[in-house]
């Protein structure tokens, strides 16, 4: 690989690395030329792993060419190295921050390739339709230019297909997501032409979800209280609203003991049983309480992070199996239990753990549904934004409602979404550091080397597209090295807020700053990320929710990015049909 990578450095000058590099790999070049690699070519040794963070470096000027030979050499190292980190993501145990390097890394090169895949598309749109009729004519004909680019027809009209605007979208999303952007979703964002501006690369054939014909359709006799168990429990952020439904939750489940000990705090009546759900005594206990408190439903947010497109996906940890620990207890309260619903994030639907294949369920979706069906269940099953129910946060969740008794549709989605100067604009600016007097309205410090950085961002962009001075700087005041477009992003005033993740005071991650109103000097005000009030807001929680008064910011900010989103659910329980 050190021979691959040199000839790239010879042979180009549009790469140039700040660091040596030095990896162990059968180089990709064959017979003398680049050429890119399928992820079955590539050896990815044990002893590669070290050195791959290396190997993927972020601290590269990159620039593409407009010549056409450079600039197909350069789509050439481009796709061989993102299939070298997608073949690195593939191989078992890698450790977190390895995994999370190569990721990073990968999503970069896939963008420098995305890009040049669209210098590519300008100049093909700008070669002459038709050249050369004549069979004796020494003008080229366009199939002639276009072999000289080293492109077969079909990529070439691949490849023309490409615009700015579906390149912008489809980088964007592949960021928010979390995921390695390609050609093909570049062209999908162009061809479904969404306003809203979402996108998902899940194709899983029954997200169709059955939607009532009204708005809101308490079909449940709310008279009477509907007892339910919580369980993998977090802080409670989703059942905020339910006891306005007379829905309550009696039994809860949570792991971590900081997150029950805040659960128990706002709801002092629940039997909260703090441990191990896959430990057997605290099982049992938790299936007896589900009898003893005349609990009817089961809600459960089993683990996301194997699934998520964040973590490493590993669909066979112990984590990742705690969907049919789930399916066992709602097995064990059967006899009393009429109603489930089931979230996680959209990965969740179509992974497919080894313990799956050979058998009849090509996923996790399908699986679930045939299980709770052998019940008595009826099952429905889909993909909602929190976004078009009545909160200001764009978040896509898998959604699994089940009733014995008919289908528990889901509500119809809201006729336009709630914009973010909507949501916050009405808190008055401030600053890194200061304190509004406002309950939860202060903002973090920062170093004044990024809060300059952040004044001269303006909203919606990123301080990667500043001038040069006002580059993202590390805390010493030193030229950051992070390339990822979205980070030291401002917020968009005219959009629901994007996903709020558990970094949301991190300015390397996605578009954590606040959006910023435009100063008479040029800058933009409030160079800070959102504050605790903010987040309250665009999670869907009222400015009076009540935090531990132990509770550290990074607990606070950790809970609320993994938050089941309140007005969501509260619209959810709202669709459940009448009890048997």
């Amino acid at each position: 690989m050190t021979d691959f990578l040199e000839k790239v450095e010879s042979e180009s000058t549009f790469v140039e690395t700040s660091q040596n590099t030095s990896l162990n790999i059968e180089p990709i070049i064959k017979d003398g030329e680049q050429e890119p690699t399928t992820e079955a070519e590539i050896l990815c040794p044990d002893e590669a792993v070290a050195s791959l963070p290396a190997l993927l470096d972020t601290n590269t000027v990159v620039v593409i060419p407009t010549d056409p030979e450079q600039l197909n050499k350069f789509v050439m190292v481009q796709q061989a190295a993102v299939e070298l980190g997608k073949a690195f993501l593939k191989k078992p145990n890698l450790p977190k921050d390895v995994y999370q390097t190569v990721l990073a890394n990968t999503q970069l090169y896939a963008e420098h390739l995305l890009y040049a895949e669209l210098e590519l598309s300008k100049q093909l749109k700008e070669l002459p339709k038709a050249q050369g009729q004549h069979k004796d004519s020494d003008v080229k004909t366009k199939a002639d230019l276009i072999a000289e680019m080293g492109l077969t027809p079909k990529q070439a009209r691949a490849i023309s297909d490409l615009d700015e605007a579906c390149v912008e979208r489809a980088v964007n999303m592949a960021r928010e997501y979390n995921d390695i952007v390609s050609r093909n979703w570049a062209i999908r964002m162009k061809r479904k032409n969404n306003q809203s501006g979402e996108f998902t690369n899940i194709d899983y054939s029954g997200k169709i979800a059955e939607c009532s014909t009204h708005d809101i359709c308490i079909k449940y006799d709310a008279s009477e209280p509907l007892y339910y168990t919580q369980l993998f429990a977090n802080v409670g952020i989703g059942e905020y609203y339910l006891h306005k439904l007379n829905v309550i939750n009696a039994v809860a489940n949570e792991l971590i003991e900081q997150r029950a000990m805040w659960y128990q705090e706002i709801y002092p009546h629940c039997n909260m049983v703090q441990g191990d759900f896959t430990d057997d005594a605290i099982f049992d206990e938790l299936v007896k309480l589900h009898h003893e408190k005349g609990c009817k439903m089961v809600l459960a947010s089993p683990v996301c992070q194997p699934f998520s497109k964040a973590g490493k996906k590993n669909y066979n940890s112990a984590e990742a199996k705690l969907f049919l620990r789930t399916l066992e207890f709602i097995h064990a309260v059967d006899d009393s239990n009429q109603f489930v619903m089931i979230e996680n994030v959209p990965e969740f639907l179509n992974a497919c753990p080894d313990i799956l294949i050979g058998t009849q369920y090509k996923n996790i979706a399908e699986y679930i549904k045939c299980d709770l069906e052998s019940l008595g269940y009826i099952v429905n099953l889909g993909i909602l934004n929190a976004a078009d129910y009545g909160t200001c946060q764009s978040r896509e969740r898998a959604i699994i409602t089940a009733a014995k008794s008919g289908l528990w549709k889901f509500p119809v989605p809201d006729k336009r979404r709630m914009m973010l100067w909507e949501c916050i604009g009405d808190l008055p600016s401030i600053e890194a550091g200061e304190d509004s007097g406002i309950p939860y309205h202060i903002a973090e410090r920062l170093p004044e080397c990024q809060v300059e950085v952040l004044k001269h961002t303006p909203t919606g962009c990123s301080a990667h597209n500043n001038q040069a001075e006002w580059k993202p700087k590390n805390v010493d005041g030193s030229f950051s090295n992070s390339s990822f477009k979205s980070s030291f992003g401002r917020k968009f005033w005219d959009r629901p807020c994007n996903t709020i993740t558990t970094q949301s005071d991190n300015l390397t991650a996605n578009r954590t700053i606040h959006p910023g109103r435009p100063l008479s000097d040029g800058t933009y005000s409030d160079a800070r990320c959102l504050t605790l009030l903010e987040l309250l807001r665009v999670t869907g929680l009222p400015d009076d929710y009540s935090i531990p008064t132990w509770a550290g910011n990074t607990l606070i900010r950790e809970v609320i990015g993994e938050a089941f989103m309140p007005k969501l659910v509260k619209r959810l329980i709202e669709m459940l049909p009448e009890a048997n």
